[in-house]
């Protein structure tokens, strides 16, 4: 009988594929994803330790391609949106934006404040999706922006309903050590008691959030809808900052049913 080298098909499973084209065109995008001002070819070469005929034929394709441009007359390379337009495509994010937009299309100009669609990804929370108010005056959170896990409203809700494990993870994935996590448990289990989270932005002074988590059809919590409220100092009529929640309430709600969210 002839013996199978189990031993060496292990190793052999083990030993990782390479890609050297296709690392390079990931190292590049990976580069540029934290450049807002973006970089020229030198600039990426000399940040990736690579030639700059090397680095000039991956730019090429990838400007042809979509996920890079350069600005009229600059020759700094930036990334385009099309990687944020690819993840829409995504069932879970397609399912999400497509019950929430068009509640969110009637939320903003009802309460008049942007409201704003965010997921956890990756250490950080994520925006999907955004409304504005119409308001001629107002504050709104850009499409596609990656803002911190801890620090803000929306962060507070995806971990406050999120499952342990799920916690676990994200706390772990979100980069550095600048909290106190005593302190962040017991925010998060007021959040989670209280079924909201508002509070003073620690970004932006004058801005006050409150954020409602949104349920899929098997309880886990899929995203935070949250409302940067500003309050108007003219004589006219708004509603209140009470008001506010209690549509913005309403309307996570609405959200979460169209997802399948059957309450207990």
């Amino acid at each position: 009988m002839t013996k199978v080298p189990e031993e060496k098909d292990k190793k052999k499973a083990k030993t990782p594929y390479t890609a050297p084209a296709l690392e390079k065109g990931l190292d590049i995008i990976e580069l540029l994803s934290g450049e807002e001002s973006g970089l020229t070819l030198s600039e990426i070469a000399t940040k990736l330790s690579r030639s700059t005929s090397e680095i000039f034929r991956m730019l090429a394709v990838l400007d042809r391609r979509g996920y890079l441009s350069t600005e009229s007359g600059r020759d700094t390379y930036v990334l385009t949106m099309k990687l944020f337009e690819l993840s829409h495509q995504h069932s879970l994010v397609k399912r999400l934006t497509g019950a929430s937009l068009p509640i969110m299309q009637k939320l903003a100009p009802a309460i008049e404040q942007s409201c704003h669609l965010s997921v956890y990804h990756r250490g950080k929370v994520l925006v999907i999706g955004q409304r504005d108010s119409q308001m001629d005056l107002g504050f709104r959170v850009k499409l596609g922006s990656e803002i911190d896990l801890v620090d803000t409203c929306s962060g507070h809700v995806l971990m406050a309903f999120a499952e342990d494990d799920m916690l676990k993870q994200m706390l772990q994935e979100r980069a550095g050590d600048s909290f106190k996590k005593s302190a962040l448990m017991a925010r998060l289990k007021k959040v989670r008691e209280q079924g909201y989270e508002s509070k003073q932005s620690q970004q932006v002074s004058g801005v006050r959030d409150i954020s409602y988590p949104v349920f899929g059809y098997t309880s886990e919590v899929l995203a935070a809808i949250t409302v940067p409220y500003l309050e108007r100092l003219d004589n006219a009529p708004h509603p209140t900052f009470d008001q506010v929640k209690e549509m913005l309430s309403a309307a996570a709600h609405s959200i979460s049913l169209q997802l399948g969210y059957k309450p207990e």
